[in-house]
């Protein structure tokens, strides 16, 4: 059976889970989908607060990752979510971003020996068993839940290499796939779970989760096609393009999350302006002072909005920081004009508030870095006209024809209530 459901993004703030939650609650998706980033929101925290505001949603994390967590918690957590939210919860873990785990000193010599002995314990503990294991990362003793499910629970696992893929299905009740995914994609991983199962004896049900884009509207297709090729998921040959953010901009440049250095994303995001800002207020530097005013002498209640409020206002230290942003934001549309020659860069996102703070060194930048500049034209670097909000208007769209239906079925209720009063 096929269901539909959402994903809340890792990039949106969680104060903003309440109203998305109850939104796909109230258009009538199934089930809602939270991804663990490094190191953005709680996997579990976020997912007990979807669901104590929704009434029927299924809430999903995906996923949550194996090194940074004991077994035995996980299991515990788990447990309780099942318990206190019977038959509404879904959770898969997998081996996390290596780059992630080794900054926070837990990466592993073997993530799959790792994912084996995990998901094997904890699959035990959840149904009840009392589990003693001494393995090469899974070390327990005697150890066994007082408040397991009551009924078990599935654990899922992510995956996208054959081996990892193979393993979910010998030692998994289900398979997250990422949206890279490709339709032939899909039919391989199934192929190689199925794999798994047969080596391992398994029998029962396997769910398949695949988190995908999609359109609505007019001209849908069309524009899911462009999207796609756009971002290299359509043809692509592994499923990993369209990654443009890691493009390496500064050999042996900073570290980035992925585990590369230098990268884009590193040099000309919103994340970069808040450390910035951040580094150069924890150091005392007497440029900052009056951006520290601003955010009560407190270093970790600086961020983009109030950056940008400083810049706006005149602040030298605060302008700096979006000029030399916006120079590196030109330096990397530069290096995508030349692979696809495009006629406008369109620049979205909490930065692009700044408008011309931001957008005027981008565009001086990307004149300066263009490939062939003296004998091409040069392509338009423009602000998003919804600037931040254009994810919010995006997701409101998929979620008209639901809302609609939700509407026309409330609609019915109350009208076969209205004839047969005492019925539900």
């Amino acid at each position: 059976m096929t269901v539909l459901g959402a994903i809340f993004l890792p990039a949106l703030p969680p104060e903003r889970l309440r109203g998305v939650a109850r939104a796909a609650d109230e258009a009538g998706l199934e089930e809602l989908w939270l991804w663990e980033d490094c190191f953005k929101e709680s996997g579990i925290a976020a997912a007990a607060a979807a669901l104590a505001w929704t009434e029927r949603l299924r809430v999903g994390v995906g996923l949550l990752p194996v090194p940074l967590r004991n077994v035995a918690l996980t299991a515990m957590e788990l447990a309780t979510m099942h318990r206190l939210f019977p038959d509404r919860f879904s959770v898969a873990v997998g081996h996390g971003v290596q780059g992630w785990m080794e900054q926070v000193g837990a990466r592993v010599e073997s993530p799959m020996t790792l994912l084996r002995e995990y998901v094997s314990a904890l699959r035990a503990l959840l149904g009840g068993e009392t589990v003693t294991v001494s393995g090469r990362y899974v070390r327990l003793d005697g150890v066994k839940l007082d408040w397991p499910p009551p009924s078990g629970a599935a654990v899922l696992a992510g995956a996208v290499g054959p081996g990892t893929l193979r393993l979910s299905g010998e030692v998994a009740d289900g398979t997250v796939l990422v949206s890279s995914t490709t339709t032939d994609g899909v039919r391989r991983a199934r192929a190689l779970v199925d794999e798994g199962r047969a080596a391992g004896q398994v029998t029962g049900d396997h769910r398949v989760v695949l988190f995908a884009h999609a359109a609505t509207g007019p001209d849908a297709q069309a524009r899911l096609a462009a999207y796609q090729q756009r971002w290299g998921e359509e043809p692509g040959r592994f499923g990993v393009a369209g990654e443009f953010g890691h493009m390496q901009v500064v050999p042996d440049g900073r570290r980035c999350e992925c585990g590369n250095r230098g990268c884009w994303e590193q040099y000309a995001s919103g994340n970069v302006l808040v450390r910035e800002a951040r580094e150069m207020a924890a150091a005392n530097s007497p440029v900052a002072h009056p951006i520290l005013e601003r955010a009560g002498g407190d270093v970790s209640a600086i961020n983009g909005p109030l950056i940008t409020a400083a810049a706006q206002d005149g602040d030298p230290a605060a302008r700096e920081l979006f000029e030399e942003i916006g120079q590196w934001l030109g330096v990397g549309i530069a290096n995508l004009a030349a692979a696809f020659d495009p006629g406008t860069f369109v620049i979205g996102g909490g930065l692009s508030e700044a408008g011309d703070l931001l957008i005027g060194p981008a565009r001086d930048s990307f004149s300066r870095s263009l490939t062939g500049r003296r004998f091409r034209p040069e392509a338009r670097v423009v602000q998003a006209r919804l600037g931040n909000t254009a994810g919010l208007v995006g997701a409101a769209d998929l979620a008209r024809p639901f809302a609609r239906r939700f509407r026309r079925a409330r609609a019915r209720a109350r009208d076969r209530r209205a004839r047969h009063p005492g019925t539900l």
